[in-house]
């Protein structure tokens, strides 16, 4: 086991060396009011409260924050906030997540555009497909150059909307304006209320269930790796921390399946590459469960100031399964953890696997 941690912290630390190779300053920035200027020539990641994006990004743009607005330039850009308003002009592809997103019509989508949130207006022309999962969606006035899949309870169309592919979406949608925009071809989608089939009792059994399993798991790990609850018990929990800890997590949630794949390519490096996915795999299960640990004994030393690991694994499970049932907040919560999970656990393994 010694090895195999050994042999993932060297394979991450190497393909951290090459994209950490520029200063630290130009990869990522955090605080609460930022305003990004200038022009990068690598990969950016930022998070904060609010964020003005004027830079040029010569690369991936990776934003997270609570107000987001957008007026630069970047080849791809990942987006997650609030409230977000995008003028900016993407290169290629674009991903947003959020609750009210706006598209305005001065940006530019080279390419393909994936979208979800609760309000969305899209008034900038798509040039490539549209993927996008919403409650109210506006896309009166524009063009789509391929095909639209819209799954949302309400889309607004016109005389002016214009997709040029296939137009997909829920039978049960509320479609406004859809015999006067101009379509290539219509499709709609069976099934967008299955969930609601669901009797409540077997919600709540898979509910509980998750809740056992991961419990279960996260107790498994505790009896194998004897001191894991107390390196989580003296983690230091500050904005500051948090932020870099997570943007190390999403660095390996993003390179080290990019890195695997080509390695799979090489005789030499093959049988490392299917060690660390495998790795990869467990990890971010783990992930949510150790920020739940973190989160229910701090929660447990407010309440009841007792030093019981498992009451305080049971509360966080707990906490954060619920959370996670909020819609949108629950997803940017979830994705919040994955990336902070990921960063703990690497920074475990960097500094037992030099011992």
């Amino acid at each position: 086991m010694k090895k195999t941690i050994m042999f993932f912290s060297i394979f991450v630390c190497i393909f951290l060396f090459f994209v950490g190779s520029v200063n630290a300053d130009n990869i990522a920035d955090a605080g609460d009011n930022l305003v990004q200027k200038g022009s990068y020539d690598n990969n950016r990641f930022v998070a904060g409260k609010k964020i003005i994006n004027k830079a040029t990004i010569d690369g991936l743009s990776f934003i997270a924050g609570k107000v987001i607005e957008l007026e630069g330039t970047s080849s791809y850009d990942f987006i997650a906030g609030e409230t977000i308003f995008v003028k900016e002009n993407v290169l290629k592809d674009i991903f947003v997540a959020g609750n009210k997103i706006t598209i305005d019509k001065d940006a530019i989508v080279g390419r393909d555009a994936y979208i979800a949130g609760n309000d969305i207006v899209i008034k900038s022309n798509i040039a490539g497909c549209l993927r996008l999962g919403g409650n109210i969606v506006d896309l009166r006035g524009i063009t789509i150059s391929k095909d639209a899949y819209v799954l949302a309870n309400e889309i607004i169309l016109d005389k002016d909307t214009i997709i040029n592919g296939k137009f997909s979406y829920p039978e049960d949608a509320n479609v406004k304006g859809l015999k006067a925009a101009s379509i290539g071809s219509v499709k709609t989608i069976k099934g967008s209320k299955m969930v609601k089939k669901n009797e409540f009792k077997d919600i709540i059994f898979n509910f509980v269930a998750s809740i056992i399993s991961s419990f279960i798991v996260m107790v498994v790990v505790f009896y194998i790796l004897p001191n894991v609850n107390d390196k989580l018990n003296n983690i230091t929990i500050s904005s500051s921390e948090v932020i870099k800890t997570s943007l190390l997590g999403l660095l390996i949630l993003i390179l080290v399946p990019i890195i695997s794949v080509i390695a799979l390519f090489t005789k030499l490096l093959s049988p490392l590459a299917l060690i660390v996915i495998a790795l990869y795999v467990i990890f971010i299960y783990l992930s949510s469960l150790v920020v739940s640990y973190i989160i229910g004994n701090y929660i447990d030393d407010k309440l009841t100031n007792k030093d019981n690991k498992y009451l305080s694994l049971m509360i966080g499970i707990v906490v954060v399964k619920v959370v996670k049932l909020i819609p949108v907040i629950g997803d940017l919560f979830g994705a919040v953890i994955l990336f902070y999970g990921l960063g703990l656990i690497f920074i475990y393994i960097r500094k037992n696997a030099v011992k």
